[in-house]
């Protein structure tokens, strides 16, 4: 900072809120040091007036720096952006989250770090994370000039020159989604046995570039025994055969045909797994069992429940209008469980009581909510293809609710009138 803010914007972007936190808080405490030692500062706070805003930003603002994550209410975040942008912050530490959808230039970006934790593992940043991130640098509507500061270690500098010289090579992300992709193929056509779901693959980018960079997709030793037409022609049998255990497609005698599931899968865009998970559903369901069901989808597969957000989950489980309940919110799945009943209950899920500084529970319910309505048609659909009238009867009632956010036999879903409740 002191050698590139220059009283200038600064983004400083953090793989976690508490990371964001920490780094701000840190940042506040130096500048009192260097107050202290009458030391040159990088920039002067302009005093101003602050509303009332939450506890982590009090101390912070009064000296120019300001966090800026999902954890904090709208209302906060707003008043963060309008604040830099006209100049009186000049410090903002993110996550980086804020790269994608909000419009922040500056004349400094610092990446601290470019490995975050996915809930499973540890990570690098994607390239166009990092270059998404480098990019609110010196945008020239609002700057002659920017500068991207990434730290990392010394072995990673390599790859972060060729990117910032773009120089960097792409790489495929097929083998992620393969099921799907060949799912597809089968349906249009293209793909009728295992010889052109070979042909198929062989003319993908994936089969180019994992012969490039082996390492890149998880093949530490170089290439794999028997080399790669083998392994590849070992992939596609695979997957089809999973396919065929999903019911998405018919495989006899090495011949392909797309069923009624498959077709659907690809219509509805809906994974394979959570193909899987809705052709499973019984055909006796109730309600309680299809939302289930629905939320173990592997749509809902980055949602993550974090330790400091599971007492306010417990607490919006004892609501009253949380027709299936649950003792404890202990799993993600869970999570979506709740959240999606929260939404048919009509919660208010922006109360105060509801308020958790690692969690903006109605932001939660929005990103579960985009696939909700999707994933109810296909188990409609689905339950028309196996002839399942009790399930289809069901999921038809569950449908309507949740296109209209309320429960059917509730005075709520008036709200879908113009002009009644909260919207």
């Amino acid at each position: 900072l002191q050698k590139y803010c220059d009283a200038k914007p600064t983004l400083i972007f953090c793989a976690t809120r508490k990371g964001a936190v920490t780094t701000a808080q840190r940042i506040v405490k130096d500048y009192k040091e260097m107050q202290t030692k009458h030391a040159v500062l990088p920039w002067k706070p302009i005093k101003q007036e602050w509303p009332k805003m939450h506890s982590d930003l009090v101390e912070l603002v009064s000296f120019g720096v300001a966090i800026h994550h999902a954890g904090l209410s709208p209302e906060d975040r707003r008043l963060i952006e309008d604040r830099f942008l006209t100049g009186k912050l000049f410090i903002v530490v993110a996550t980086s989250t804020l790269a994608v959808g909000v419009n922040l230039p500056c004349r400094t970006v610092i990446i601290k770090g470019v490995e975050l934790w996915d809930g499973s593992k540890t990570r690098e940043y994607s390239d166009l994370d990092v270059l998404q991130m480098m990019g609110r640098a010196g945008r020239p509507q609002f700057d002659k000039e920017g500068v991207a500061v990434i730290l990392c270690d010394l072995e990673q500098r390599q790859k972060y020159d060729k990117l910032s010289q773009a120089s960097t090579v792409i790489e495929s992300s097929l083998h992620l989604s393969l099921a799907e992709h060949l799912n597809s193929e089968i349906v249009l056509g293209t793909v009728d046995d295992v010889k052109s779901g070979r042909e198929w693959i062989k003319n993908t980018f994936l089969y180019r570039r994992i012969q490039v960079n082996p390492v890149y997709y998880g093949f530490l030793g170089g290439i794999p025994a028997g080399g790669w037409e083998a392994y590849f022609d070992n992939l596609v049998e695979q997957t089809l055969a999973n396919l065929t255990s999903s019911q998405m497609i018919e495989y006899k005698e090495g011949l392909v045909n797309a069923t009624a599931f498959g077709n659907l899968a690809s219509r509805l865009y809906v994974k394979q797994p959570s193909m899987k998970l809705i052709i499973e559903i019984p055909e006796l369901a109730t309600k309680k069992d299809v939302l289930l069901a629905l939320s173990q989808a592997d749509e809902y597969k980055e949602v993550r429940l974090r330790q400091g957000e599971r007492s306010v989950y417990n607490k919006l489980c004892q609501h009253s209008d949380i027709r299936f309940g649950l003792k404890k919110v202990e799993r993600a799945h869970e999570k979506v469980y709740i959240l999606l009943q929260a939404i048919l209950g009509n919660i208010s899920l922006g109360a105060t009581e509801y308020q958790n500084p690692d969690s903006i529970l109605p932001l939660e319910a929005t990103r579960v909510y985009k696939h909700a309505v999707r994933l109810m048609s296909c188990v409609i659909e689905a339950a028309v293809s196996r002839g399942a009238g009790s399930l289809l009867k069901t999921s038809l009632e569950l449908y309507r609710s949740l296109k209209a956010k309320g429960w059917e036999d509730r005075p709520t879903v008036l709200r879908q009138l113009e002009g009644i409740g909260e919207k």
